[in-house]
């Protein structure tokens, strides 16, 4: 059974046009780019991811 999850975007979150712009280069919605990214994080070893963090702009 599929779930619904709710997401609201908050002032640190990317612009909605730079999230369009970006989905139609890759020829996919919007829900597949939150799910593709909810995806790779979960995939990340702890330690990469908090590699990553550090470049955090």
């Amino acid at each position: 059974m599929t779930e619904l999850i709710n997401v609201l975007l908050t002032k640190n979150s990317p612009e909605v046009v730079i999230m369009d712009t970006q989905v139609k280069a890759l020829s996919m919605s919007r829900n597949e780019l939150i799910i593709k990214a909810i995806t790779i994080l979960l995939n990340f070893e702890p330690t990469f991811y908090k590699k990553l963090e550090v470049y955090k702009h």
